[in-house]
């Protein structure tokens, strides 16, 4: 990705680096590299805020949201999640509506409001199930099933 990353930049290519800085941050999350993922997701983001990409806007901002939940800052990872819903609601993205709304039960699960992770798991799962994600409902089935165990 790094040197993928440094060809889109010496050709001036906004939508490959954009693409280059998402999937290196990707990496970083994955391994735990909050500082580092943050950055190339910001870096991502900026660039996909230029090009008006709002999908890819959307897409980037759940992952930020990740990272601050990684890091348990709740409040700003409900904040990123949230703006990515406002997004997808408003170009049609169920897709991403759908997940949107998995992030953010997920976060409220983690600060432990159990009550709003419930409520927004089931209106994931809802939208999942009506546009045929297989794979996103049985995630949210089993985050559901977490839930409902840990509130014995």
């Amino acid at each position: 990705h790094q040197q993928s990353l440094v060809l889109d930049q010496a050709i001036g290519h906004k939508q490959g680096k954009a693409i280059d800085y998402w999937n290196i941050g990707l990496v970083y999350l994955r391994k735990g590299q909050l500082e580092e993922a943050e950055r190339d997701f910001q870096q991502a983001l900026e660039l996909l805020r230029e090009m008006r990409n709002l999908q890819g806007v959307a897409i980037n901002l759940n992952y930020l949201g990740e990272v601050y939940q990684e890091r348990a800052e709740y409040e700003i990872a409900l904040a990123k999640h949230q703006e990515a819903l406002v997004i997808c609601r408003q170009t049609g993205d169920l897709q991403g509506e759908a997940k949107s709304l998995n992030y953010i039960s997920r976060a409220y699960l983690q600060k432990g409001n159990q009550n709003e992770a419930v409520k927004y798991a089931r209106q994931a799962l809802e939208m999942a199930s009506q546009i045929g994600l297989g794979k996103l409902v049985q995630e949210i089935e089993a985050g559901i099933r977490a839930i409902n165990k840990s509130a014995w």
